[in-house]
């Protein structure tokens, strides 16, 4: 595998190359220290995890975190469906709860379909649908389909089901893409699924786990400082504090298999499961080794658009008072309505260890012969077309076969 992208942020200071090392001889968990990780996330997510609604999201521990995730996803959407202008096409891929369908109607986007493998999070979806479009956007006109679907597997019907007249501007995946890097194949497939009702010009955004934070994080936890504030320090290869935790294999990975690198993953309130004893059941999450990831992307035409660590964007979005064009007011104003810390408050905040672990990608689709100025003027997919869904698709899920 090549060396993890270095990124300009200072987490990117010490090597995090995921590659075997001769100097450092591998450390193997013992037997009775094997990982206890859930297998089947989509299981988890329809039988374990339960929508708390508006209260509970509010008295959750990890408010904060999830208000900063939220800023972080409406700047996206609002720079992306802003650059596009009016009736845009939005694909919203591993959806779960539709918790950005009011960020998008807010942008008056003109068609949204959401897909999701649990169908237990897409019948959420459809209830805050229906409830969003009776209470605060009740004038909206906006088209919504919702289809199950298993957007890496073989057998996905994502493009079976989606009407053939319907393309999009706008592709989506939120905090979902590592569970899509099991396999070469299946990142491949999902990255079909992405491109091919993508119009030309149109752009690929989302959010993952930066993967160079993450193996920096593991490859220093026997530094003193980070020692001494792990409270995972019985357990091999884990670490983390109050609100999350992530527990690895192993330390050093084969140079020539980028994929399946997986990982624990525990986040209260989130990506939660614990005994009755406190003991933590992790999720399974794979390794989004970014620079592979690009290199993925291009062979079907995706160009890299932009990159950031959510503390970079933080940086350059509300730290930064240099910069001060429209986007950046935007979002500095949105930060402030959202967010209720001051930054000395926010910068020492146990969740900001939480929030350094993200980041921010956007691709472009461009084809070959093309370059990014020939769609400096882009116009709405659906600008002036005009069709109707059957049987009212924003009340029907339609399943996988």
């Amino acid at each position: 595998m090549k060396e993890l992208e270095k990124k300009n942020s200072k987490h990117s200071n010490s090597n995090s190359d995921s590659s075997s090392s001769s100097d450092e001889e591998e450390e193997k968990p013992k037997h009775d220290e094997k990982i206890q990780v859930l297998e089947n996330h989509v299981r988890y997510y329809e039988r374990d995890l339960r929508d708390p609604g508006i209260e509970g999201r509010k008295a959750s521990r990890i408010y904060f975190l999830r208000s900063f995730n939220n800023w972080v996803k409406a700047c996206l959407i609002k720079k992306y469906t802003f650059k596009i202008g009016r009736n845009v096409s939005v694909l919203d891929l591993c959806c779960g709860r539709g918790g950005d369908l009011p960020k998008y109607f807010q942008s008056r986007v003109k068609i949204y379909v959401g897909s999701d493998i649990a169908e237990e999070l897409l019948q959420n979806a459809m209830d805050r649908l229906e409830k969003i479009t009776q209470e605060k956007f009740s004038g909206n006109n906006t088209k919504c389909f919702l289809i199950q679907d298993d957007l890496s597997s073989p057998t996905s019907v994502l493009l079976k089901k989606i009407p053939d007249q319907v393309f999009f501007d706008i592709v989506a995946c939120q905090f979902a893409l590592h569970y899509h890097f099991e396999t070469e194949d299946k990142i491949r497939k999902f990255l079909s699924n992405v491109v091919a009702k993508l119009n030309p010009g149109g752009f690929f955004f989302g959010t993952i786990i930066d993967a160079d934070v993450l193996v920096k994080r593991l490859r220093s936890i026997k530094n003193k400082e980070n020692f001494d504030k792990n409270p995972y320090n019985d357990k091999k290869f884990t670490f983390g504090n109050e609100y999350y935790s992530v527990q690895f294999a192993q330390k050093r990975f084969p140079i020539n298999k980028p994929y399946g690198i997986r990982y624990g993953f525990y986040l209260e309130d989130s990506i939660d499961k614990k005994d009755k004893h406190g003991n933590v059941d992790y999720i399974w999450e794979y390794l989004i080794i970014f620079k592979l990831f690009v290199e993925l992307a291009k062979e079907y035409e995706l160009e890299l658009v932009e990159n950031f660590n959510f503390e970079n964007f933080y940086e350059n979005n509300v730290i930064n008072e240099s910069n001060e064009d429209r986007e950046r007011t935007f979002n500095l104003n949105l930060f402030k309505k959202m967010i209720k810390l001051d930054h000395e408050k926010l910068s020492t905040s146990s969740q900001w260890d939480i929030i350094q672990l993200y980041k921010v990608f956007c691709f472009r689709k461009i084809p070959k012969g093309k370059t990014m100025k020939d769609y400096e003027r882009y116009t709405a997919v659906h600008d002036k077309t005009q069709f109707n869904f059957d049987n009212k698709p924003e009340l029907k899920i339609h399943k996988m076969v």
